[in-house]
């Protein structure tokens, strides 16, 4: 029996009886020793990533096995080790799963899993990633956010004044909003709830949602799913997407130059640009861009606004709570991109367009009991460097 965990979009079991074995490594250390061992001990695995809520199953291969972990509310957690002797059936059973071909293992191969965890529910899609190492090939799979009803923007836990000036942003007809944060941060869900606000306040339109893969359907947009090894990259599903005319576009990753540059271009060509991009925190994000080689005049128009956000476990157990930053646009801030960005100048406008800090409502969070003080620690300490 599965239990809701707020927001954020996951479930967790309750404990298992007694007569289940009580962590996942004494469940695949009573597996039997025949060539099945790989079957079941993939389903133990994937099984275990849904019982805690994880965006990510990793197994990293070392000198004496492998290890499998977690990545649950961004934090990596072991789960069990692999010997030596079966971790090669147990990456040949994930290979099967993900239609890959077995015997190729000098190479880096990508494919997806219709994984079914309970009798009678539809298969959930998930993506497989197999990466040649020094001992052998690592594995990730990644799992989307769970088909729950998704909170609103307003229920996300915002401080009033945060939340306020990103709807405002977010009511322009064109530009684009920037989100950051490590992976299983809950980026996602609050780029669903942009989505749904977003619905909302335009009473319809054309939406479109370029992911890898997609996370939720939607009813109200056309959702395209990146195929690298089909053709259809980031670069050319959002080109493709672009000559829809869509009203507003959700980019689900730019990782590269051309992606992030035509994402901006969309931006100040009529649309509202929602995506995500790897730097760490709200003031990093147009340091990020201009260092990937976005030209200053580009970022300088198109940008709206910079979020970051970090996810942490309840302090009370069941359900998880979001601390957020953000930086929006000024006049002054425009002019600081637009002369390249230099370091001070930069710096000095985005203090003055800041709006919250992931540390001070971490340590608000943790003032008032909702998380533990230990979790948001590390924040204020990655604030002081």
């Amino acid at each position: 029996m599965a239990i809701r965990l707020g927001a954020w979009g996951n479930t967790r079991s309750e404990t298992p009886p007694k007569a289940v074995p009580a962590t996942i490594q004494e469940a695949l250390d009573q597996l039997g020793h025949d060539d099945d061992w790989g079957v079941f001990a993939a389903d133990l695995l994937l099984a275990e990533a849904e019982r805690l809520g994880a965006s990510d199953l990793f197994l990293r291969q070392s000198r004496g096995g492998a290890e499998a972990a977690c990545l649950v509310d961004g934090h990596r957690l072991a789960v069990a080790c692999i010997p030596e002797a079966r971790r090669q059936l147990l990456l040949a059973r994930f290979k099967v799963l993900a239609r890959v071909p077995a015997h190729v293992r000098e190479e880096a191969q990508e494919g997806g899993i219709a994984w079914q965890p309970l009798a009678g529910e539809p298969p959930r899609r998930l993506r497989a990633s197999f990466l040649p190492g020094l001992h052998g090939e690592d594995l990730a799979v990644r799992f989307p956010a769970r088909d729950l009803a998704r909170p609103r923007l307003a229920e996300l836990g915002m401080a009033p004044e945060l939340l306020a000036r990103l709807q405002r942003s977010c009511a322009r007809r064109e530009g684009a909003v920037l989100l950051t944060g490590p992976a299983g941060s809950g980026k996602t869900t609050t780029l669903y709830a942009l989505l749904d606000y977003l619905n909302d306040i335009r009473g319809g339109g054309s939406f479109l949602t370029v992911e890898d893969p997609v996370e939720r359907e939607l009813a109200y947009a056309t959702q395209v799913t990146v195929r690298e090894e089909r053709g259809l990259g980031w670069e050319a599903a959002l080109r493709a997407a672009l000559r829809h005319a869509p009203d507003v576009i959700l980019v689900g990753e730019s990782r590269d130059r051309v992606t992030a540059r035509t994402a901006l271009q969309a931006g100040v060509t009529g649309h509202l640009v929602l995506t995500t991009l790897h730097a760490g925190r709200a003031e990093r994000v147009a340091h990020r861009l201009l260092a990937m080689g976005v030209e200053p005049y580009l970022l300088a128009s198109a940008f709206e606004a910079s979020m970051a956000q970090r996810l942490f476990p309840r302090a009370d157990g069941p359900g998880r709570v979001a601390v957020f930053e953000g930086i929006f646009a000024s006049e002054a801030l425009r002019t600081a991109i637009l002369r390249g960005g230099a370091e001070e100048s930069l710096a000095a406008r985005m203090a003055e367009a800041r709006i919250g800090d992931l540390a001070e409502d971490a340590r608000r969070l943790a003032d008032a009991g909702t998380i533990a003080r230990a979790d948001a620690e590390p924040l204020a300490e990655e604030a002081a460097r």
